[in-house]
């Protein structure tokens, strides 16, 4: 896998739009600069946002592992995936929580899709 970096971009690398995914996988992006804290949210079946575990930096790269679903989610099921730069809004937020919306006034990526395999 070649992930390539962007100048001065906030955007998730790996996988893209449209990728097939594992009921668990890594996503990998990229930070603008070295920002203390990138939250990752999956758009579930159920229409909420539900935020995923740590995120680990190395340099501007961050990676996070992200699960798609339960297990015996169909194949073909969409999922929908934000990373962001949170504000006092996030300050206790766990992984597996989940909101409603992503706050539009936050920096994010750009929203991808993923399909189950």
């Amino acid at each position: 896998m070649e992930i390539k970096i962007s100048t001065r971009k906030f955007a998730i690398l790996f996988p893209v739009d449209e990728d097939a995914v594992p009921w668990h996988h890594r996503v990998y992006g990229q930070q603008p600069d070295r920002q203390t804290s990138v939250l990752v949210y999956i758009l579930a079946r159920d229409n909420r946002w539900y935020q995923q575990g740590d995120v680990e930096f190395k340099g501007l790269i961050w990676q996070a592992h992200l699960q798609f679903g339960v297990e015996n989610v169909p194949h073909g099921a969409e999922y929908k995936v934000v990373a962001l730069i949170p504000d006092s809004r996030f300050k206790n937020t766990d992984p597996g929580s989940s909101i409603g919306e992503i706050p539009i006034d936050l920096q994010q990526t750009e929203v991808i899709t993923v399909i189950r395999d």
